[in-house]
């Protein structure tokens, strides 16, 4: 669950810090396309700071989760 500050507010800093644009793939959407995620590198929801958030793409977001999950099932067995 995120704060109502990371949602409200944080995540539209993060799209400005990085003009809308995805990290990954470097596609530039429009601010309210609704395309976009502040994605925590650490996977700490709880961990806002700027340094920790980057703008990715919702096909470049569901492959990084994806990654990682799939990196932990396989250290798992």
């Amino acid at each position: 669950p995120y704060t109502s500050e990371f949602k409200r507010i944080i995540r539209h800093q993060v799209y400005l810090r990085d003009n809308y644009i995805c990290q990954q793939c470097g596609i530039a959407h429009t601010a309210n396309s609704g395309l976009l995620v502040a994605h925590h590198k650490d996977r700490n929801k709880s961990n806002c700071v700027m340094d920790n958030l980057v703008t990715l793409c919702r096909p470049c977001h569901a492959k990084t989760a994806m990654a990682e999950r799939w990196g932990k099932e396989v250290a798992k067995s």
